[in-house]
Formats: C-alpha cells, sequence, structure tokens
C-alpha cells in the first residue's frame, strides 16, 4: 500500500552525482555527513518502500536557464576554483570544478524538473533530496549554494506562463537571503521564514519573516508556526508553494543553534504538508540544510509520512540509546559497582601485600568493576533482562581480572525449555587497559588511554542461519541483535575509567561497518582504505560484502589484492581525540587515500561476481 500511494502521492528526484564528498573536508563545520541522499533511500530500499523505478534521476539544468537568475558574469566565474573554494570553505587545491558543478546543476534541474510534475498534476507533492540552495544570490553563491535552484525553477515556469502567486515557505535555520535578493522587485513570490541566523541585510521589510533566539525549543516553534503559517497562506493565496525543508534546526546541529527535536521537526513537517494539501496547494519539498545523522532521519520521517507508511517516528537509536544508558550510568552509585560479593571473597595473603604496598589489586575488572558490580551493570542497563526475553532462563556471569592485559566477562545460559542441558556460551568480552601514542606529535602530547577491546562475542546458539538473516565470515551462531546495547554498555565503562576512548581492532569488514558512525581508524590511510571499500561494496548485502574482503576478492585496475586492514578503531571520547578526527588534516589524508585506491581501479574482482 505504501508503494502504491508513494506512486501516486510522491514524486522523489535524486542522482549520485547530488553528493559532494569533499564536504568532509570542509573547515566550516565538523562531522557533516556529504551522503545525505543516499542515506535516506537506502532505509527506504531496506524497507521494501521502493525501487530504482521509483526515483527520477533529473537533467542537468542548462546554462540558458541559470541566467534567467544568474548574470552572466557570475555563471563564468563558478568555473573558477577560487570562487568555489569560497562558497563551499575549502582550500583552492581541494576543489574538483566539473563533479561541484554538475552536483550544483543537477540538483538545479531536480527542482524544476519536480516542480513540473506537481504543476502538470502527476503528482500532489514532489520532494528533491538536494536543492533548497537559498543562499544564492543573482551575483554571488555561498554557504554551499552555487545556484539558486528554487529561483531558476520560478523564472522558467514563469517564462512558460505560470502566473498564479508563488509562496516559498523557507523553514531552515538560516535566512534565504538568495530568495529575499532574487525576488526583491516581484510581489508575486512570497517569502515566509522562521529562522534563526541573518546572513545579509533584508532588502525589503517582509510581514512573515520571523527571527527566533538561539535555543528555541520545539513549543516555541511550533507555536509560531501554527499561528502564522495559515495566515501567510490565506493572505496570499499562493497557487504553488516550495518548501525548504531545513533540518539544521535540530539540536546539537553544527551549524545551527536551535534546539528542536526529532519529533518536533516532524510535527512542522506534518503541519506545513497539511497546510498545503487542506487548501489543495501542489508543493515541491527541497532538502536543504541539515548534515548530521539525525538530519536524514528526519527528511526520511518525512517521506515515511507522505506515503502514509509509519505512524511511529523513526529516531536515530545510537543517540537515544546513548542518552537512556547515560541516565542509567549516572544513577548507578560507584559503590554498586565496586563492591565484593562478600560471601565469596576469597583474600589471598599476596592481596593484602599488595594493598599495604599501594599496588593495584587484580579483584576488579579495569580497576574498577568488581565482579558483583559488574553483575548489577548488566542488569541495570537491560543486558541480563534482554537475554531472559529471548528465552535463556538460567544466566550465569563469570569474571576474570587476575591478568591485566587480559580482563575476561563472560555470560552464559540455558534455554528456558532445557534447563536440564549445559550452560551456553552467549556473550564474552575480553578488555585491558593500553597506551597509544597520540598520532600527531606535540611537545607535551600525552599517550592516549584507551579501553581496548580485544574481543567481543555476541552470540544465539538457539537461532538459525537464513536468507534473511545470514552467516557471516566467522560466525558460529546467529548474533544475538545486542549489538548496540553491547557497545553503548562498553561506552559507559570508558566513561567510568576516563579514558580517551574505546578501541576495536575489528576482524572482520563487517564488523567495522556495524559501529562506523561513532569509531574511525586512528590510522587515516586505514580509514581512507575501509571507506574506498564500502563504496566499491555498496551494491552488496553486509554478509556478501564482508565475505568478499575476507577472501581477497578486491583488486585494483593492475591485479594487486586490497586486503582487509584490522586496524585500531577508536570511538572517541576526549575533546582531544575527537578534535584530531573532525580536524581538516585526518579528512583530507583520508580522502586522498580513498579517491587514489578508487582511481587505482578498486572494484570486485570479475570471478567472485
Amino acid at each position: 500500500m505504501a508503494r502504491r500511494r508513494l506512486q501516486k502521492k510522491l514524486s522523489l528526484w535524486y542522482h549520485p552525482a547530488y553528493e559532494v564528498p569533499e564536504l568532509a573536508r570542509t573547515g566550516r563545520t565538523r562531522g557533516i555527513i556529504p551522503y545525505r541522499g543516499k542515506s535516506i533511500l537506502s532505509h527506504l530500499v531496506h524497507q521494501k518502500l521502493i525501487r530504482s523505478g521509483d526515483i527520477h534521476a533529473p537533467k542537468e539544468v542548462s546554462i540558458r536557464d541559470l541566467r534567467l537568475v544568474h548574470s552572466a558574469d557570475y555563471v563564468e566565474s563558478t568555473t573558477q576554483p577560487e570562487t568555489l573554494a569560497h562558497i563551499f570553505g575549502l582550500e583552492k587545491e581541494h576543489i574538483q570544478v566539473d563533479p561541484m558543478l554538475r552536483a550544483q546543476r543537477l540538483a538545479v534541474g531536480g527542482t524544476l524538473a519536480a516542480t513540473g510534475e506537481v504543476l502538470k498534476k502527476k503528482y500532489p507533492v514532489a520532494f528533491n533530496l538536494g536543492g533548497g540552495f537559498h543562499h544564492a544570490e543573482p551575483d554571488r553563491g555561498s554557504g554551499f549554494c552555487v545556484f539558486n535552484d528554487v529561483a531558476v525553477t520560478i523564472a522558467k515556469i514563469r517564462k512558460n506562463g505560470f502566473h498564479q502567486p508563488i509562496a516559498i515557505i523557507d523553514l531552515d535555520y538560516h535566512q534565504g537571503n538568495g530568495n529575499n535578493h532574487a525576488f526583491i522587485d516581484d510581489a508575486t513570490v512570497i517569502p515566509y521564514s522562521i529562522e534563526g541566523s541573518t546572513w545579509a541585510p533584508d532588502p525589503k521589510e517582509h510581514r512573515f519573516h520571523f527571527k527566533l533566539p538561539e535555543h528555541t525549543n520545539d513549543e516555541t516553534y511550533l507555536d509560531l508556526l501554527t499561528e502564522t503559517l495559515p495566515k501567510f497562506l490565506d493572505k496570499y493565496q499562493p497557487g504553488l508553494i516550495f518548501y525548504i525543508a531545513g533540518n539544521d534546526v535540530l539540536t546539537q546541529d553544527p551549524l545551527g543553534e536551535f534546539d528542536l527535536s526529532v519529533e518536533g521537526v516532524l510535527e512542522r513537517d506534518q503541519f506545513v504538508v497539511k497546510s498545503a494539501q487542506d487548501r489543495g496547494i501542489p508543493l515541491v519539498i527541497t532538502l536543504a540544510g541539515g548534515y548530521s545523522r539525525s538530519a536524514c532521519l528526519c527528511s526520511l520521517n518525512l517521506i515515511l509520512f507522505l506515503i502514509g507508511y509509519q505512524k511511529e517516528i523513526i529516531c536515530d537509536s545510537e543517540e537515544e540509546l546513548h542518552h537512556h544508558f547515560s541516565k542509567i550510568s549516572k544513577s548507578l552509585d560507584p559503590s554498586e559497582l565496586q563492591v565484593e560479593d562478600w560471601d565469596n571473597l576469597n583474600i589471598s595473603a599476596e592481596d593484602i601485600s599488595d594493598s599495604l604496598h599501594g599496588n593495584q589489586s587484580h579483584h576488579k575488572i579495569l580497576d574498577y568493576y568488581s565482579a558483583h558490580g559488574v553483575e548489577v551493570a548488566l542488569e541495570r542497563f537491560g543486558f541480563l533482562p534482554r537475554l531472559r526475553e529471548l528465552g535463556y532462563d538460567s544466566l550465569k556471569v563469570e569474571v576474570n581480572p587476575t591478568d591485566p592485559s587480559r580482563q575476561l566477562v563472560r555470560v552464559e545460559g540455558k534455554p528456558k525449555e532445557h534447563t536440564h542441558e549445559n550452560y551456553s556460551l552467549l556473550a564474552e568480552v575480553v578488555l585491558r587497559k593500553e597506551l597509544l601514542p597520540f598520532p600527531q606529535k606535540g611537545p607535551e602530547e600525552k599517550p592516549l588511554e584507551l579501553l581496548t577491546v580485544e574481543w567481543l562475542l555476541l552470540q544465539d546458539p538457539q537461532k538459525k542461519f537464513t536468507p534473511q538473516n545470514p552467516q557471516f565470515p566467522g560466525q558460529k551462531f546467529p548474533g544475538l541483535g545486542v549489538a548496540e546495547e553491547a557497545h553503548e554498555l562498553l561506552i559507559q565503562m570508558g566513561k567510568r575509567i576516563k579514558g580517551d576512548g574505546i578501541l576495536f581492532r575489528p576482524s572482520y569488514f563487517h564488523i567495522a561497518f556495524g559501529s562506523d558512525s561513532l569509531h574511525h581508524f586512528l590510522d587515516p590511510l586505514v580509514e581512507g582504505r575501509y571507506q574506498a571499500m564500502k563504496e566499491v561494496l555498496q551494491d552488496f548485502n553486509l554478509s556478501t560484502a564482508s565475505q568478499l574482503v575476507h577472501d581477497e576478492k578486491l583488486v585494483l585496475e593492475n591485479g594487486e589484492k586490497v586486503s582487509w586492514i584490522a586496524g585500531n578503531q577508536i570511538c572517541p571520547m576526549s575533546e582531544r581525540l575527537q578534535d584530531y578526527f573532525s580536524g581538516r588534516e585526518y579528512a583530507e589524508a583520508v580522502l586522498e587515500e580513498k579517491h587514489r585506491l578508487l582511481q587505482s581501479g578498486l572494484c570486485v574482482e570479475a570471478m567472485a561476481l
């Protein structure tokens, strides 16, 4: 039903060349995710809501159409690296003119084509998973915006005979200075905006422009929107709406200062869509700002709402889980985690001697968690209750902290219906503290203090492998389905011991893939190698991709094999390590290695296909 609704109610526009991977280099902000459209569509494909034929690919807008808005001199100047360097916040030497201009021209073409679909009444709503380039003025670009897709589209449809009033509803965090300037003398194009940042003096007073202060929350924002947007639409009665659905209004967005939640953004989007639909006004939506994981989820939620697929919204599961586990961690008194189980405590003379001489006792995991404390944590964080839900009644937690280089926590269980059987291994982790040199040398740079996970096993011996749950390299049994919870539990342990981060050495591609949103390889060359592998393997399911890497089926054009490197993959926790991973030097080295391998013809060996 959702697919049928998609085919009849929503026109989706996207082209892989929309994405500009060089944005990861920009010095204007950190943590940008350039592959937004791909991230959104991958979820829809995974849910079997769309097929390749459901996505419309646009053509590049012509130079002639660009010049309906932009001056000839400016259009010519965009072929110069200096111009694009200013617009994207990059160094001149990192500019790739042709792919960057193609990305912008395709996105403008996407908005133009999407508008044509709704004006022909093929669809009531069209969504371009790009565009929203509202900072591009007729004679200059800025803020990642080279050409103004909405302005060019309006100029084109005006030329083709569309004369009704047009509304631009701009809910990006930043002011749409480009549209304000483009339509300063056109009373038939009426902007409405709620913004938090002014980029340029408004050339004309607008009654329906509202600026809100930093840290504006859901309630304040939505109260203003629901009070003023209906009045705006009823006053001007537009025949077409462009909705610039920027998601940089989210809390902790790297480029915005509002504090809206994922739920609040969905409520915002729903109100705009319903306001247009209730009045029978064709609606064109563009992606605009917002380059975080949560921003992508907001756009996904909007699409799911438009096709009537899901009542429950999707939040960022990792962020939600982290918030939930942090609350639990704060509720745990350190004494609960460090107290010994006195009934089973066995203190030797050597232990007494160690304590008298100030040496570390080896009765505690990471010199912090007692055996009793480990079990308390596994209960309170919901790990053991989750195993009981999976059908394991009798659970046994084994802790062995005696070897500082190999501290063991193991959980075994018996199925409820087979308590007479032997215990089965369900989870096992081997931990240790480790010091590594900081990758950037400085006069007083201290080594990295890391919680190293030498080994992590999560398995469900009761399950069988199926086509929907295939076997990955190295697996004896299917997983427990609690990898995110286990990872978050390790993060909370790392916080307790105040380390710089959590270190894994993933032995397989799929293990690195499962946590790469939070982890990075310490060596940028290893990270670049991994990113190149990801790009080459993106059309394979994860189990097949991991098997191809394990079997060394990735090769360069000259036949050289590209093997897996189990490097140091770290979840950064300290500010200095976070700064290292988000810094320009690291990002540039990653991209250079990735591009080197791709340009050397990295591909899956033909015989493996």
